[in-house]
């Protein structure tokens, strides 16, 4: 599939979701929700894949130690990667492999559920430290259900993940 093929699987799944996105210079955003845990995705779609970004909306301060807790998600993730930007807020990054039209949906899905069941399962080890990252459920998540919230993403001034 070309990136407008893989725009439209994207997009169609949010529609589809009810979620609020926006789209700026290639980017796909839109916001995740688990118990009080808001956090943003940012989507690539590019030629056969969707990129997928997760990101937290708090920032490590201590670099080092930011980047020992990212080693420590990426012993555990099967796939994908977290990554520690300049900016200080961790992102996990999966990818969904769309070469072909059949189940692209099911592999899109897959992926941004993988992802966000990662940053909320790491939420606490990650968010140590930091009280603006304490919401109202402070208990790991290991499960589903994760809402799309009706909230554009944050920003909007094309900061990129």
């Amino acid at each position: 599939m070309r990136e407008p093929q893989t725009r439209a699987v994207l997009t169609a799944l949010l529609d589809e979701s009810g979620a609020v996105w926006t789209t700026q210079t290639g980017w796909i955003g839109f916001r995740l929700e688990r118990e009080g845990r808001l956090w943003e995705m940012r989507c690539l779609p590019v030629d056969e894949a969707v990129l997928c970004y997760g990101r937290y909306p708090f920032r490590v301060e201590n670099r080092a130690e930011g980047l020992r807790r990212c080693d420590e998600v990426n012993r555990k993730a099967v796939r994908g990667a977290m990554f520690l930007p300049d900016d200080g807020r961790p992102v996990f990054r999966t990818r969904a492999e769309l070469d072909d039209a059949y189940g692209a949906r099911q592999r899109l899905k897959a992926a941004i559920e993988y992802n966000a069941a990662i940053l909320a399962r790491f939420w606490n080890a990650m968010s140590r430290g930091d009280p603006m990252a304490r919401f109202r459920n402070p208990a790991d998540a290991d499960s589903f259900p994760f809402q799309i919230t009706a909230a554009p993403p944050y920003g909007g001034d094309g900061e990129s993940v």
